[in-house]
């Protein structure tokens, strides 16, 4: 399978869970207060999400959480992946894929 027919497959299963979100945030230990200024409305373990890989750091929760902060629409990747030992480079790019794919107003 090819990186476009997992991003594909992401985001039909993730569509079923989530509003698209106005803000994309991955949140790695430096931004973890972060969460709790969200109205959280899913809660969606990566474990459960298909082609995302299982976070492996320590204190990282592996989770994309969908809520809002204020009137923006938030979605957050809580977990550091973008660089994981023993996982496949195309494994731990699905997820900025993903989130070019969804095209949230702003990605950081």
């Amino acid at each position: 399978m090819d990186i476009r027919d997992m991003v594909k497959e992401t985001t039909q299963f993730l569509e079923k869970k989530m509003d698209r979100p106005d803000v994309a945030i991955i949140i790695g230990s430096g931004l973890s207060d972060l969460v709790k200024k969200m109205d959280i409305k899913a809660r969606i373990p990566y474990n459960d999400i298909p082609h995302f890989p299982k976070s492996t750091v320590k204190g990282h929760a592996g989770e994309v959480l969908s809520g809002n902060i204020g009137a923006n629409k938030v979605m957050a990747l809580v977990a550091d992946f973008i660089i994981m030992k023993g996982t496949a480079w195309q494994r731990s790019h699905t997820q900025l894929e993903w989130l070019n794919y969804w095209e949230p107003s702003y990605s950081s």
